[in-house]
Parts: structure tokens; sequence; C-alpha cells
């Protein structure tokens, strides 16, 4: 008697234990949840919450705990094995699909025992139901240490036969599709599914029996190892997600620093246009600017005199100066005409649009030519 009684307050606090470390873990996916809004954290969440509604029900219903309440009802038992298959099914799925492999088989898997879990599930709770009587025999019944019975209904085996099938094979999958970054994962999967079979055959042994209490026992103790390895999980992926978010962010700041110093060339280009308005000095102003401040030293300016026709080319000189160096007729077919009417950047080079390979090679030896528009 004294020995049971151990017993069931070693296996009430393991279960209090587990408790408190699945409620860490839905703590954690929650907070993730909602600060990230991605999809991974919700199924944990929503995986680990219905995890967490089973381990309520199954606190309520020991005698320790309250002597003689409805949770002790055999639906509320069942209600709870439906909520922890359920949610390990969606922890899987979250974990499993997290680790980006081929999911189409996985999927159909976790499909076909969710429904095998609805089916259980109402065919169950319909006989304990209708006929929730213990003399129904419907309900195995297991002396507890205190002397009373507590009715253990052939949907345990069912339950866990399911559960330990679920489990091994997400941890199969992982184990042969994932080469790395999976292994707090299959940790969880491992301990549990092991805590299953612990479990299956404490259903089996003979009633009170010393090694009954010890896979009882066992079975109380590898599960709580199986959410820590669970949590650790979540907390590499929280880890694997902060870092893709800083790697953006230094990639961002990158781009903002450099649009930064862009625009403050730009700011020292537009100052020092506003000082002239002779056209030869604006031309230089611009293409200096180019070529100091941007780095583009074989570049010339384009100006159009309407009234002439004609468009002026401008470049610098060898002395820095705005040089007078080409005219294009407007009444002629030319390429940089065609650019300039299409009023967009054009790119001419590397053999996919060549129109005047002299002109080209002529101006700055070169075999590009980028067309930018300054006005459209």
């Amino acid at each position: 008697m004294v020995d049971g009684i151990e017993q069931s307050s070693t296996i009430l606090a393991l279960t209090f234990f587990k408790f408190v470390i699945v409620g860490v873990g839905l703590f954690y996916s929650i907070l993730e949840s909602s600060r990230q809004k991605k999809s991974a954290y919700a199924v944990l969440s929503w995986g680990l919450g219905a995890y967490f509604l089973a381990l309520v029900f199954e606190i309520l219903a020991e005698p320790s705990i309250a002597p003689s309440t409805i949770f002790m009802n055999p639906f509320f038992r069942i209600l709870s094995d439906t909520l922890a298959t359920g949610g390990l099914l969606i922890l899987a799925h979250a974990l499993v699909s997290h680790r980006l492999i081929n999911r189409g088989q996985f999927t159909a898997f976790l499909r076909f025992m969710i429904i095998l879990l609805v089916i259980i599930f109402a065919g169950f709770s319909l006989v304990s139901l209708i006929s929730p009587d213990a003399a129904s025999n419907l309900f195995w019944h297991a002396p507890l240490s205190s002397g009373e019975i507590r009715g253990i209904f052939p949907g345990e085996w069912v339950f866990s036969i399911q559960q330990a099938l679920v489990l091994f094979y997400a941890l199969a999958v992982l184990i042969t599709q994932v080469k790395e970054r999976a292994l707090y994962a299959q940790g969880f999967f491992l301990f549990l599914g092991l805590g299953r079979i612990i479990f299956i055959v404490y259903l089996a042994s003979e009633t009170g029996s010393r090694f009954q209490a010890f896979s009882h026992l066992m079975e109380g103790l590898l599960d709580p190892l199986g959410f820590i390895f669970l949590v650790m999980s979540i907390n590499q992926l929280i880890s694997e997600d902060l870092q893709k978010i800083n790697l953006q962010l230094m990639r961002r700041t990158a781009l903002l620093e450099e649009a930064t110093r862009s625009l403050s060339k730009l700011n020292v280009l537009s100052t020092n246009l506003l000082k002239t308005t002779q056209v030869t000095d604006i031309a230089k102003t611009i293409l200096a600017g180019l070529s100091d401040e941007f780095g583009l030293v074989h570049t010339f300016i384009l100006l159009l005199e309407k009234d002439a026709r004609m468009l002026r080319g401008f470049k610098l000189d060898a002395s820095g100066n705005a040089d007078h160096f080409m005219d294009i007729d407007m009444r002629h077919d030319h390429f940089l005409k065609a650019a300039m009417l299409r009023g967009r950047p054009l790119f001419f080079g590397d053999g996919s649009r060549m129109p005047d390979r002299d002109f080209i090679r002529n101006y700055n030896y070169s075999k590009n030519l980028v067309t930018v528009p300054l006005l459209t």
C-alpha cells in the first residue's frame, strides 16, 4: 500500500513536471508566433495547446487531486487522450515540415491519422456516454493504491498505438530525409515514442505487479525528457530565425547606407547645378559629378536643341572642361535619338543590341553603352 502511494505520488509529480515543460514550450511558441507572424510557430502553439489541455484533464482526473469529480468520467479520459494524440499530430507536422523536406507523403499520412482519430473519438465517446457503468465490462478496471477502482478503457490501447505510430513515423522521416538541424526534434519523437511503447507494456502487464509499476514509472519519466527536447528544438528554431533576421537587418543597413551616400552625392550635384545657368557649365557640373562622386568616368551628355533639331553632345576634355564633341541630327535615324524618344534607360552591348559598334568603340574604347534619360 505504501509503495503504491509513493508510486502514485511520483507519477503525479512527473505529470506536473511535464505540465510545466509543455507550458514553457507553449509560452515560447505563442510569443514567437505573435512577434514573427510565422506559421511554424502558430502550428506549434496549436499542438502544444492541445497537449497542455490534455494534461489539465489528466491532472484533474487524479483521485489524489480530487477524490470524486466529473473529470473522472470515462468521457474526459477519452477527451484527454484525443487531445494528446491530436497535439502530437500537430507537433509532428510543425517539426517535420519546418525542416524543408518533401512532405507530400507525410501530409497524406497525417491526414489519414487525423481521420482515424476523429472516428476513434466519436466511437469511444458514444460508448462512454451510453454505457458508463463499470458493470458493463466495457472497461478494464485497475485497483489504485487507495483501494478505489479506476477504469482503463480499451481506447487507451488504441490511442497509445496511434501515438506511437505517429511518433516513430515522424522520427523515421526526420532521420532519413533531413541531413542536419533536426537532432532536438528527433530526440522529442524518440523519447515520446519510447514512452508510448512502455505505456503499452504497462497496459499489458499483470495488474499490481512490480514490472507494471516500473514500466508506468519509466513512461512517466520519458515523456518529460521528450518535451525538454521539444523546448530545445523550439529554441533552436528561434535562434535560426533570429540569425536570419540579423542578416536581413545587416543587408538592409548596408543598402540604407549606400542609399544615404548616393543621396548625399546627388545633393552636392544639385547644389552645384544651382550655381550656374550656362549650358556648358551645367554639362561640366553634371559630368564632373558623375565622374567624381559616382565613379562614372566614360560619360557624355546630350542636350536637345529644339529649334535646330539637334542633339548637342558634351564630354569632359583632358583639362576637365565641357567639350562639345558631336552633334546628332534629329531628322535622321540614330540609336541615341531612339533611346531619348523612348524615355527609359537602355543598354547596348554584349552582342544583344549593338546598333553602332564604331560609335561606341571610337568614343571610349568600350563594348557597352548605357543611355539614361534625365528628363522624360
